[in-house]
């Protein structure tokens, strides 16, 4: 199971992740009633060059792909939900929708759960139940939800009242994986799932090398590579590449699982 954390990406919980992608900063102010409520998707908000920055969300993205445990039939996705506003003494229903019209998602893989704003929170939850389908290796299906005023709550922005989530079995390399290449090696699938496991957000402390005031580390993980394999700028990154070396150096891993092509070895 995952808790997102900040940025585009996850923290790793065992060995399956959730991925934010495309985080926008929420600059624009939005007036309100301050006797109300209002409810929107977002992450919480988090330390960025000395300020408290909160990003809302525009799409999340799973893959079933992500997880190499064997036993992964099934996940629970927890989509953030925040609100604007007083917290209350009692739990507070927050009413969405599935947009059936935008999305193309089998919804006999998906159990949608209730969502609930705590008692004395102004953070919450949806739950999601997706259970994994070969048709899912075929492409990658969009989920649309959309958050709806009821009794307790307002909608907030209207750039973040809705969220696309993004379900597949796929893992495709990555744009990064090239100018990396000299380091890890021809892209393989089970390299990027070990990577992921490996060099995931916190491990290292680095700040961005470019612009270390506005982004502090930890900057730098699996889905956010330095821009170029220069060990004397990333040293983090190359010790950790390093024990992603050992670990095919000691197990043999085939591509695939075909033992009749050469076992994986990194550079």
């Amino acid at each position: 199971m995952k808790k997102i954390k900040k940025y585009t990406i996850t923290a790793i919980f065992g060995l399956l992740l959730l991925i934010v992608q495309s985080c926008k900063e929420n600059a624009d102010l939005m007036m309100f009633d301050v006797t109300k409520s209002y409810i929107y998707f977002a992450v919480p908000k988090v330390p960025q060059g000395g300020f408290n920055t909160e990003y809302y969300l525009d799409s999340l993205n799973y893959s079933f792909a992500m997880d190499n445990d064997e036993d992964n039939n099934e996940e629970l996705l927890e989509i953030p939900i925040k609100v604007a506003g007083k917290a209350s003494n009692m739990d507070r229903e927050v009413k969405f929708e599935v947009l059936s019209e935008e999305s193309n998602m089998d919804m006999s893989l998906v159990h949608i759960g209730n969502a609930t704003i705590p008692a004395n929170k102004l953070e919450g939850k949806i739950s999601i139940r997706v259970k994994n389908d070969e048709s899912l290796k075929l492409g990658r299906y969009n989920l649309y939800l959309g958050l709806k005023e009821n009794e307790n709550f307002k909608i907030g922005n209207d750039f973040n009242k809705k969220l696309r989530v993004i379900i597949s079995d796929q893992l495709i390399q990555p744009s990064w994986w090239s100018r990396w290449s000299s380091v890890l090696g021809p892209y393989y699938l089970e390299v990027y799932q070990k990577w992921i496991q490996i060099y995931y957000l916190g491990v290292d402390p680095t700040p961005d090398f470019y612009s270390p005031e506005l982004n502090p580390g930890p900057w730098y993980y699996w889905d956010r590579m330095p821009i170029q394999a220069n060990q004397s700028l990333y040293p983090i990154t190359y010790m950790y590449a390093r024990v992603l070396k050992q670990y095919f150096a000691d197990n043999e891993v085939y591509p695939n699982g075909d033992t009749s092509k050469p076992r994986i070895l990194l550079p």
